[in-house]
């Protein structure tokens, strides 16, 4: 029984990787926003 428990560690490491994959694919497409004229720090 308590071998079951060992083998977990890598379907672990595999749910971090591809979580980590995501996360990656989900920031690169968020997009900077254009200032077009200068801003104050206020306004900022």
């Amino acid at each position: 029984m308590s071998n079951l428990w060992m083998r977990t560690g890598r379907i672990e490491t595999l749910v971090d990787g591809i979580f980590a994959i995501s996360m990656t694919l989900l920031v690169l497409t968020l997009d900077v926003p254009r200032i077009s004229n200068s801003l104050t720090e206020a306004a900022f």
